[in-house]
């Protein structure tokens, strides 16, 4: 993300799947300082949907919609980013939500086997196309797939707003 901002792409979307259970979001946290101290540039977004307190809890949210704020002094020139983070929500299908009960660090298991077993790896890859539906999916009937735009973003921006 951060040759993205460098570049001062208009869309950026980044999926996170870092070891991170307690969910402080250290990548995130990195991100956002060293571009404010790099590039002079602000990443305004609220994670806190996303958070839990708990590693066995559930998160409220999969994702969170931020701007990328290049210029202070024209908010024209502003960027948008879509932050997708492993997570669980209980709105699931039942195998992952089985394969979560069964593994209470599910999503963040340790990154140190990475000798998946079969329940392991397709728990991962469902939980990452449900998390991908859950952004991408249009809740209006006939708009999939996606196409980006500001209006698309401004939405999904709202819709993070309003679970808020």
């Amino acid at each position: 993300m951060y040759e993205l901002i460098r570049r001062r792409c208009h869309y950026i979307i980044a999926c996170d799947a870092e070891q991170d259970e307690h969910f402080v979001m250290s990548g995130l946290g990195g991100l956002i300082r060293k571009c404010r101290i790099d590039f002079d540039v602000d990443i305004e977004i609220d994670t806190r949907e996303i958070q839990t307190l708990d590693a066995s809890a559930h998160s409220q949210a999969h994702y969170a919609v931020g701007k990328i704020c290049y210029d202070r002094n024209d908010r024209s020139k502003d960027g948008y980013l879509l932050y997708l983070k492993a997570s669980v929500t209980g709105d699931e299908d039942g195998d992952i939500l089985q394969y979560k009960a069964e593994n209470p660090a599910f999503p963040h298991e340790t990154t140190a086997d990475q000798n998946f077993g079969e329940s392991q790896f397709e728990s991962y890859r469902r939980l990452g196309q449900h998390i991908s539906k859950s952004a991408f999916e249009s809740r209006e009937p006939g708009n999939f797939p996606v196409i980006l735009s500001d209006e698309w973003m401004d939405r999904l921006l709202q819709r993070c707003s309003k679970s808020a």
